[in-house]
C-alpha cells in the first residue's frame, strides 16, 4: 500500500506474518478509517508519512516484530487513534506524527529492550490517554504539543536509566500519573503544563541521580506529590515556576545515594544529573511557587539534601516533625543524619537565599495541636535553622536564612520571636569557625553589655552597676581621709582652688565635700559635667606601696655606644619610680571614664537603633 490512495482500510481480526514490515503503507492516503481491531500482525506495521482522514482503530491489536512494531513518523490522522488493550513486541516510532483528536491507549502493553514509544515533537489535538499501561522500555515525547491532558494513571513503565522523556513538551490540559510505578528517570525540563500535575500515590525508582528532573518547567496550577508518593531518587525542580501549590504531604522521597545505602557508582553510570543530584532529595534552586507544603510527620521526612537556595515561595507550610536533625559540633549531636561512606553529611537543608512571603505555621506546629503548647516560634525555628549543613553554619556562616526568618516573623507580628532569631544569628556567627578572634571578642562584648542593641536597658543596668561599684571603691578610699569630706586632702585633693576664696577658712566652708556616689556618676557620664570630677582628683602621693628602680636608659646608651649625652654629665645610674595607692586610684579614675564613654555610647546607639541597623 505504499503511496496508495484508498477509501479505507479494514483489517479487523486479520492475521499477518512475514518479513518486517509485513504491512507497508508509507506515504499512503486513506480517505476514511484505518481499522485493525483484534488483528494479529507478526512482522510489524509501517505507515510513515501517510495521511489518514478518518481515525485509527487498533483496539486489542497484537503486533510482534524484531525491532519496530509500529513505524509512523510524520503520520497524519485527522480524527483520533485508539489502541486500547493493544499488545506490542517491539517499539512504536511515531516521531513528528499529528493526531487531530484523542490518542487512547488504555491497558497498552509494550515489550522492547529499546525505546518503547518514540514520539518526538508529536502533535495531539486532544488528550493522550494511556492508563494502566504496561511498558518495558522508555516513553519519549520531547517537544510534544498536546492540546488536552496526558493521563498515565496506574501505568507501569520499566525504562532502565530513562523511563519518560518530555523535554520542552507543551501539555495544556495537565499531566495525571497517579498510582503509577516508574523505574527509570522521568524528565521534562522546560516543559509547559497548563493545568495540574498529579503523581499522587505513584512510585519512582532510579539507581542514580534524580528520579524526576523538571528544571525550568512551568506549571500553571498545582503539583501534587502526596498520599503515598514515593521516590527512590531526588526531585530536581530548579528554576521551575508553579502558579499553584506544590504538595509533598504524605510523600516519601530519598536521594538515590541514600536509597542504595552509599554504594559507589561505576564511572559509566555517571552523568551531569547524577553528579549534581545524587545526594539530593529535593532541589528547588531559583524555583518560584505560590505555595509549598512539606511533609507533616517524621516518617515522611525527605532523606537527603533539601536545597532551597534562592527559591521564592508565596506561602511556606512546613512541620517541625519533618525537619532534619539539628547540627551540632559534637560528633554525637547530629547522629541521626545520613552520611556517605566518607562521613560527609548528605542529609540537611540549604537555605541560603531562600525567601518566602508568609509562614503558614511560624512555629512549625499546627495551631491547636499538643506540640504547640508552651513553645515559642523562635525556639522551634532555631531547630529548623540548625538543620543546615556544617558548611553553612560553622565553616562559613551564611546569615541570609536567619535574616529572612527574622524579617518574616516581624512582618507577621511576632516581633519578640524575630528579635530572638536576630540575637541567635549573631551568637551562632560568633561560635562559627569563620569568625575571627577580634570579631568574636567584639560580638561577646556587644552581647554581654547591650544584647547586640536589642536591649539598651541592659546597657543602662551595666552603667548603674559600674557607677555603684566605682562609688564603692571611692567610698572605701575616702575612709582613709582624716577629716569628713576629705578636707585634709590626704586621699583626694581639691583641684579647683581658684574658684573659691583665697581665705582658707572660707574656702573650707564653701568648697563641696567629697561625695563618692556623685564623684563616680560624674566620672562615668561623658561630655556633661556635674562638677565633682572637676573639684576632686586622687592624690598621687597617697599611701606609698613600694619603690621600683630601673637602669637609666640614657646613661646606659651613652656608655654602650661611647656617646656623651648633651647637658649634664652627672646622669643618675637608675630611675626611681614610687608606686602608691593614689596612683592606683588615678588609674581606676581613668578606667571609669573609659567605661562610661563606651557604655554610654552603646546605650545611645541602642535606643536610637543604630546598633542593629542591619535588621
Amino acid at each position: 500500500m505504499r503511496g496508495a490512495e484508498i477509501k479505507g482500510v479494514l483489517l479487523e481480526a486479520a492475521q499477518f506474518e512475514g518479513a518486517e514490515p509485513v504491512i507497508l503503507a508509507d506515504g499512503a492516503r486513506i480517505d476514511g478509517d484505518w481499522s485493525m481491531a483484534g488483528a494479529k500482525i507478526k512482522g510489524g506495521l509501517s505507515f510513515a508519512n501517510s495521511r489518514i482522514l478518518g481515525r485509527i482503530d487498533a483496539d486489542n491489536v497484537q503486533i510482534r516484530a524484531g525491532r519496530h512494531a509500529i513505524t509512523g513518523g510524520g503520520l497524519y490522522v485527522r480524527q483520533g487513534w485508539r489502541m486500547n488493550n493493544a499488545s506490542l513486541t517491539g517499539n512504536m516510532r511515531i516521531d513528528g506524527a499529528e493526531i487531530g483528536k484523542t490518542f487512547n491507549a488504555n491497558d497498552l502493553s509494550i515489550d522492547t529492550k529499546q525505546q518503547a514509544i518514540s514520539a518526538n515533537v508529536i502533535r495531539i489535538g486532544g488528550d493522550w490517554i494511556m492508563r494502566n499501561a504496561r511498558i518495558t522500555g522508555s516513553v519519549r515525547f520531547p517537544g510534544a504539543d498536546i492540546e488536552g491532558q496526558l493521563a498515565l494513571t496506574g501505568s507501569h513503565i520499566k525504562g532502565g536509566v530513562l523511563a519518560i522523556r518530555a523535554d520542552g513538551a507543551r501539555i495544556r490540559g495537565g499531566w495525571f500519573m497517579g498510582r503509577a510505578n516508574i523505574e527509570g528517570r522521568v524528565r521534562f525540563p522546560a516543559a509547559f503544563i497548563g493545568n495540574q500535575v498529579r503523581f499522587r500515590g505513584s512510585r519512582f525508582k532510579v539507581r542514580a541521580g534524580p528520579a524526576i528532573a523538571m528544571n525550568g518547567a512551568t506549571i500553571k496550577r498545582d503539583l501534587i506529590l502526596n498520599d503515598g508518593f514515593k521516590a527512590d531518587g531526588g526531585i530536581a525542580m530548579d528554576q521551575t515556576q508553579i502558579a499553584g501549590t506544590v504538595d509533598f504531604r504524605g510523600s516519601n522521597v530519598r536521594s538515590a545515594l541514600i536509597a542504595r545505602e552509599g554504594q559507589q557508582l561505576k564511572t559509566w553510570d555517571q552523568d551531569d544529573l547524577v553528579e549534581r543530584y545524587d545526594q539530593t532529595a529535593l532541589s528547588l534552586v531559583d524555583a518560584r511557587f505560590d505555595r509549598l507544603r512539606m511533609p507533616e510527620e517524621a516518617q515522611y521526612r525527605p532523606l537527603g539534601i533539601v536545597d532551597l537556595s534562592r527559591a521564592h515561595i508565596g506561602t511556606y507550610e512546613d512541620y517541625a516533625e519533618a525537619w532534619p536533625p539539628a547540627f551540632a559540633k559534637s560528633t554525637s549531636g547530629d547522629g541521626q543524619r545520613n552520611r556517605d561512606a566518607d562521613g560527609r553529611d548528605i542529609d540537611h537543608l540549604i537555605l541560603d537565599g531562600f525567601a518566602y512571603e508568609h509562614l503558614e505555621y511560624p512555629s512549625g506546629v499546627a495551631p491547636g495541636s499538643e506540640q504547640s503548647r508552651g513553645r515559642r516560634a523562635w525556639q522551634m525555628r532555631l531547630k529548623w535553622l540548625a538543620g543546615q549543613s556544617e558548611s553553612d553554619l560553622d565553616e562559613h556562616f551564611k546569615p541570609q536564612a536567619w535574616v529572612e526568618l527574622a524579617k518574616r516573623l516581624s512582618a507577621q507580628g511576632l516581633h519578640e520571636d524575630a528579635r530572638q532569631i536576630s540575637i541567635a544569628r549573631r551568637r551562632w556567627h560568633r561560635r562559627s569557625a569563620s569568625a575571627s578572634g577580634r570579631s568574636q571578642l567584639q560580638s561577646y562584648l556587644l552581647d554581654l553589655f547591650a544584647l547586640f542593641g536589642f536591649n539598651p536597658w541592659r546597657t543602662v543596668a551595666w552603667m548603674v552597676l559600674f557607677v555603684f561599684v566605682f562609688a564603692g571603691i571611692w567610698s572605701g578610699a575616702a575612709q582613709n581621709c582624716a577629716e569628713p569630706g576629705c578636707g585634709d586632702e590626704t586621699v583626694f585633693v581639691r583641684s579647683e582652688h581658684g574658684r573659691f576664696s583665697t581665705n582658707p577658712a572660707k574656702r573650707d566652708a564653701t568648697y563641696p565635700e567629697f561625695n563618692a556616689l556623685a564623684y563616680s556618676f560624674d566620672l562615668f557620664i561623658p561630655v556633661i559635667s556635674f562638677g565633682y570630677q572637676d573639684y576632686w582628683r586622687p592624690n598621687m602621693r597617697f599611701a606609698p606601696i613600694t619603690t621600683l628602680s630601673f637602669p637609666n636608659p640614657v646613661k646606659w646608651a651613652g656608655q654602650t655606644l661611647n656617646i656623651r649625652p648633651p647637658g649634664r654629665s652627672n646622669q643618675n645610674d637608675t630611675i626611681t619610680i614610687r608606686l602608691t595607692w593614689g596612683a592606683v586610684l588615678y588609674v581606676l579614675h581613668v578606667f571609669e571614664m573609659i567605661f562610661g564613654l563606651v557604655l554610654t555610647s552603646l546605650a545611645v546607639t541602642g535606643f536610637t537603633g543604630l546598633l542593629r541597623r542591619d535588621e
